[in-house]
């Protein structure tokens, strides 16, 4: 078994990223960034705990959520650092009774929001909110549902959640949190009949936003059927089917696809270990030829910066441990024809 993972990663641009390497041995998170494409890294934390979200909101403000204690319930410590990593102050977050990390979203290094999941996943959530950078949080809201949060600025925002009488829908506040109400979006044409459960939107900048419907089984084993990308070019008022997104299988498993884009048009996917491309903001993809360094299992995250750049991370077939892929930070500057593997300091592989 690998004595290190790859636990997070946050990409600023075609040069600049952030990771986070865990080791089992040691219970411990080191945080290292890179400015110059990965060919040199700083460390700039090292912590007892796991590390799960890592936001560089820019080169200097970064919040970085570390699991303290498992539990349950299990508990998370929220650090941050104004200064690119020289300095960093820490703060306790809510307790968290589903035993995995919860959903957290910052605006800044100190407006952010943390939707606690109870233990069974059918009770309700509680919406917390910190104005201080996590060192007090708000009980903001009781919510019956949803798994997924964003905002969009210190008003609205959006939670990810399961269909509104058959149809996908988003849950939409417009008062930070305090109250919400149903967004309903068209359903796509043609789709399998199935459950569908949206993504929280991402925006690219302040109209323009993306998100993904997974269309799942209603009978156990729940599986995946279609996926499809939606658009919004109004700040998130309103959504647009933009298309399905392309599915390449490895055999006959699916591993998702993973989607980045550059604007409202431009984008790139990754599945299995196919890259595809749109230039009409999903509603058509184009197979693009990709060559994968190691024996690339398939795509697991994937971030565009340009035409030519972007960043991401593929599975390691050949460093399979039974069925636990080893992680590897890859990057691309020729538009995705070929992609080289990243060495991080202190990372198995």
């Amino acid at each position: 078994m690998p004595s290190t993972f790859l636990a997070a990663t946050s990409f600023l641009g075609a040069r600049t990223a952030w990771v986070s390497v865990y080791s089992y041995k040691s219970r411990d998170s080191r945080l290292f960034k890179t400015d110059d494409a990965g060919h040199t890294w700083e460390q700039v934390l090292s912590v007892k705990g796991a590390t799960h979200p890592l936001q560089a909101l820019d080169g200097r403000e970064v919040v970085v959520q570390i699991m303290t204690d498992p539990g349950p319930p299990l508990q998370t410590s929220i650090y941050r650092t104004l200064d690119g990593g020289a300095h960093w102050t820490s703060a306790p977050a809510p307790s968290n009774p589903f035993p995995a990390p919860p959903p957290v979203m910052f605006l800044d290094v100190r407006q952010g929001w943390f939707l606690q999941m109870p233990r069974n996943l059918t009770g309700p959530r509680v919406l917390f909110h910190t104005v201080d950078g996590g060192k007090s949080w708000d009980d903001m809201a009781h919510l019956d549902m949803g798994y997924d949060i964003t905002f969009r600025d210190s008003s609205t925002g959006w939670l990810a959640r399961g269909p509104q009488g058959g149809s996908p829908a988003l849950m939409m506040t417009r008062d930070g949190g305090l109250s919400w109400t149903t967004q309903p979006l068209t359903a796509p044409v043609n789709a399998v009949a199935g459950d569908a459960r949206t993504t929280a939107p991402h925006f690219l900048d302040a109209r323009q936003a993306k998100l993904t419907v997974h269309i799942l089984s209603t009978a156990q084993p729940l599986r995946e059927l279609e996926r499809y990308a939606y658009s919004s070019h109004d700040g998130g008022e309103t959504w647009t089917v933009a298309g399905r997104l392309p599915v390449a299988k490895v055999g006959n498993d699916d591993y998702g696809t993973q989607t980045s884009f550059q604007d409202g048009l431009r984008g790139w996917a990754g599945s299995g270990t196919s890259l595809f491309k749109t230039s009409d903001g999903g509603a058509t993809w184009t197979n693009v030829a990709t060559s994968l360094p190691r024996r690339a299992f398939y795509f697991a995250e994937l971030s565009v910066f340009s035409d030519r750049v972007a960043w991401g991370q593929i599975s390691d077939f050949s460093k399979r441990e039974g069925h636990q892929p080893i992680f590897v930070l890859v990057r691309t500057a020729d538009g995705g024809a070929h992609w080289t593997a990243i060495e991080v300091p202190g990372l198995d592989g």
